[in-house]
């Protein structure tokens, strides 16, 4: 393992989770369920597309539920950085 290996582990694992006060594992979980939300969120907006009385609500609902979570998200994790 050369010197560079720390860095770039560090980098592309381990930063953005610290930066928002979680781990590895736990930045792992919250993007799966994130993830899984939009996937159906997508189905809903596909099935939408061709049936429009369908789902009308869907991708807006959702948009507004993660765009309020991570605002508060954004909240906290300035208030605990004293900012």
């Amino acid at each position: 393992m050369d010197q560079d290996t720390p860095s770039f582990l560090d980098r592309w694992f381990l930063a953005h989770p610290r930066s928002i006060g979680t781990t590895y594992f736990g930045h792992m979980l919250g993007a799966f369920a994130i993830s899984g939300r939009m996937a159906a969120t997508s189905l809903a907006c596909l099935i939408h597309a061709f049936v429009p009385g369908l789902f009308e609500r869907a991708a807006t609902g959702t948009v507004a539920e993660l765009d309020r979570e991570f605002t508060s998200r954004r909240a906290n994790i300035a208030s605990d950085l004293g900012l």
